[in-house]
């Protein structure tokens, strides 16, 4: 006695969807790449962040931002000094930010560049202290912030004025705001700063590309 009883097609279509699904669960998750080097004009830039998680940082008029530092022969840094759980931190974020700047100056621009920090120890009266090479030592300034030299970048974390994780620039065009709203982001988003200024792009890193000469 033969059984010819036919398999009803909803019962085939539950079936086929329970081995797809099955198929797509057990498939290997693709692992985040992590990259910490580019080069740029034989010079390895090393990044204590993921660069790929510092290239999600916003970045307004990132065009405008590195026209206007690239084609400077000076760059003014200023930050406020008043947290002092924000001081070690700022300390690293400098060292850094402003050691690669002189190597893409030196390397890529093949010029000097002349780094002046400010301490605007008092935002509301505009009052700034200027690190002076010749004695080691800060010193009152005699101009308020929107008279020393540019680029500006002005520095801003959690405690001293940050409202986001962003680089941005102000109306006049002068002042680069890097700025985050802990630590992490304070520092990805100065790497994301630092690796606009090297060329760097995201979707030539998706591509593979790691040189940016």
């Amino acid at each position: 006695m033969k059984f010819n009883a036919k398999i009803p097609a909803f019962l085939i279509l539950i079936i086929f969807s329970v081995v797809l699904a099955s198929g797509c669960i057990n498939q290997p998750k693709e692992e985040p790449i992590t990259l910490t080097t580019i080069t740029k004009d034989g010079v390895a830039y090393e990044f204590t962040n993921n660069i790929f998680d510092a290239m999600k940082v916003p970045m307004i008029e990132q065009a405008e931002i590195k026209r206007i530092v690239t084609k400077a022969s000076a760059v003014s840094i200023v930050f406020n000094s008043s947290s002092k759980e924000e001081n070690a931190y700022l300390t690293v974020i400098n060292y850094n930010m402003v050691g690669k700047l002189s190597s893409y100056y030196t390397y890529s621009k093949q010029q000097f560049v002349d780094e002046t920090f400010y301490n605007i120890y008092d935002v509301k009266n505009d009052r700034l202290m200027k690190f002076d090479r010749s004695i080691n030592n800060w010193t009152e300034s005699p101009t308020g912030i929107d008279n020393i030299e540019w680029p500006i970048l002005y520095l801003k974390g959690p405690n001293t004025g940050a409202n986001e994780t962003s680089v941005t620039l102000d109306e006049s065009g002068k002042i680069i705001y890097i700025q985050g709203t802990d630590y992490r982001n304070f520092s990805l988003a100065a790497d994301r700063f630092t690796l606009e200024i090297l060329g760097v792009n995201l979707d030539l890193l998706n591509e593979g590309k790691r040189d940016f000469s």
